[in-house]
């Protein structure tokens, strides 16, 4: 039975990155919680961290898995600096730590439809030549560092729900069973695709879809401010048609001179 060991960042006195009333430390823990569930279910045995809003030290975390046991250790973060996207921290070493980086991130891609950083997964050196991270440093198994997106970004529209930091759980788990060579084997589980707008939401105004909504709020303030706008903000699932394209390259071009 293959042993993973799950680190929600930060806790306890260290909330990690805070913004737009999201904080780092929960949303890691409930995203944890999920990715523990989801292993448990195809009979993985799972370690933690923390299971509650304590602080543990970093190399106390590396220690526990290494106590344990562990086959792999898989560290849960949010992050902030206003970028966008996915991306995962593996060791410079790379071998089965860059592989289980890379099934991680590429499954928050294609079950959740999030972005992917430029360099995607990557590992950093310190200047003693070693890894930088004291997680994935001071571990004795794969180890690596999982960040979904940014909080302070329009990423956030994709997380900033319970529901949806366990869907990111999901999906980190799914990634670490296919690099465990396990079959998502209850179908229940998966993430639901997205599904398409119907006709009556066509023909009425509804919100945008949540990585939209500040976008459609934008357009709407722009226009009730009296600025230059390309749209007034309705109906966001209707089809445009070609002269209202027109329309907006127009108004684009004007804004432009």
């Amino acid at each position: 039975m293959a042993k993973v060991w799950l680190d929600a960042g930060h806790g306890g006195n260290d909330p990690g990155a805070v913004a737009f009333g999201l904080v780092e430390k929960t949303m890691a823990l409930t995203t944890t919680l999920e990715t523990k569930r989801i292993l448990e279910a195809h009979g993985i045995k799972v370690g933690l961290s923390r299971s509650t809003d304590i602080f543990v030290d970093l190399s106390k975390r590396a220690q526990l898995a290494n106590n344990w046991g562990a086959d792999i250790f898989v560290s849960i973060h949010y992050n902030a600096g206003a970028g966008d996207g996915a991306e995962a921290i593996h060791s410079i070493w790379r071998g089965k730590s860059e592989t289980l980086a890379d099934s991680i991130i590429y499954t928050i891609k294609s079950e959740l439809g999030q972005n992917l950083r430029p360099r995607e997964s990557y590992s950093r050196k310190g200047s003693n030549g070693k890894d930088y991270h004291a997680v994935i440093r001071e571990t004795s198994m794969p180890a690596v560092i999982v960040e979904p997106g940014f909080i302070d970004s329009n990423d956030r529209v994709l997380f900033d729900t319970v529901e949806e930091q366990k869907a990111i759980g999901r999906s980190i788990a799914h990634g670490t069973l296919k690099h465990l060579g396990i079959k998502i084997k209850d179908s229940s589980i998966a993430t639901k695709p997205k599904e398409e707008p119907t006709v009556e939401q066509y023909k009425k105004d509804v919100a945008a879809s949540p990585r939209f909504r500040e976008a459609q709020q934008w357009v709407k303030e722009t226009k009730t401010s009296g600025g230059v706008s390309i749209s007034d903000g309705t109906y966001p699932q209707r089809p445009v048609t070609r002269e209202e394209m027109w329309e907006m390259m127009y108004r684009v071009s004007k804004v432009n001179k």
